[in-house]
């Protein structure tokens, strides 16, 4: 009797094994980095990624941060489709810093190369001039001199009798005017210059605009033109139009489009820019102000 009742708890635990179903191996697959960037600025830094797809769920992202390649601090970042970001505090000043972005699913981790930037620096505020302790007082102003009075001459001339006026003379003969020389032709003339064939690259971008909503910034810009001729689109992003980063972006229909996270409170610069890959083209550099609660 206990053995048959052995055989059978057997028979049961083999049983619930073969019914286990074998996890899918796309749940352990880690999407690849496809850029990292970064858009730094006195005392703060805004790290930014994009992956090759979006990833599931229980997929951690992040930066690994710090002053130099070897001494880094783990910090999460916030997911948004395939792209995330994360704002960096309390930086210091003209300093260099490096960071790499990670993304993991708890089970396999990739990474990405080292990348690094550097901090701004405040401006220098300009020495005032200190004022003399003791100014000299102005003196008095000096007297006008009195003009002297013109000498009289000892033994003034006496006008002398006019004399007798002379005669005319002849009149003398007009001079005949010369004629004007004709205009030499030049030697060899240029010839006008032949003007130059229209490039083939022809798309141009329309309106760009950029609304941030639920801390994300969304960027977007119209295309009027044949869009299958673009080969790369991409936004440039800083806090002055001489410092921006590049943002890369997506076409939909004529239409591209790109999205930010984690920035914080100020004033940025954007623009977009597409190529075929021998011409570049890209619009006006456009600003917005973003106030954080």
């Amino acid at each position: 009797m206990k053995l048959s009742a052995y055989i059978t708890c057997m028979i049961a635990s083999l049983c619930a094994i073969s019914c286990t179903e074998t996890p899918d191996c796309r749940e352990f697959q880690v999407p690849e980095i496809v850029s990292i960037t970064s858009l730094p600025d006195i005392h703060t830094a805004v790290l930014l990624s994009d992956l090759k797809e979006t990833p599931g769920k229980g997929t951690e992202v992040g930066f690994y941060f710090g002053k130099n390649q070897t001494n880094l601090y783990r910090i999460p970042a916030q997911l948004t489709g395939n792209t995330f970001s994360r704002e960096i505090l309390d930086l210091e000043e003209n300093t260099t810093y490096y960071f790499k972005a990670y993304v993991t699913n708890g089970r396999n981790e990739v990474a990405s190369g080292f990348e690094s930037f550097i901090t701004g620096s405040v401006p220098s505020v300009p020495d005032i001039p200190e004022e003399p302790e003791n100014p000299e007082e102005p003196g008095e102003p000096e007297e006008p001199v009195e003009p002297e009075e013109p000498e009289e001459p000892e033994n003034p001339e006496e006008p002398g009798e006019p004399g007798e006026p002379e005669e005319p003379g002849e009149p003398e003969e007009p001079v005949e005017p010369e004629e004007p020389e004709e205009p030499e032709e030049p030697e060899n003339p240029e010839e006008p210059e032949e003007p130059e064939e229209p490039s083939g690259f022809a798309v141009e971008i329309g309106d760009i605009q950029a609304d941030y909503t639920n801390d994300i910034l969304e960027l977007t810009a119209t295309l009027d033109g044949d869009t299958g001729q673009i080969k790369e689109c991409w936004f440039m992003v800083g806090t002055s139009p001489e410092k921006m980063s590049k943002i890369q972006g997506s076409i939909e229909g004529n239409t591209i489009k790109a999205y930010l996270m984690g920035l914080g409170s100020g004033t940025y610069y954007y623009k977009a820019v597409i190529t075929n890959g021998v011409e570049t083209k890209e619009s006006d550099t456009c600003q917005i102000s973003i106030y954080q609660n």
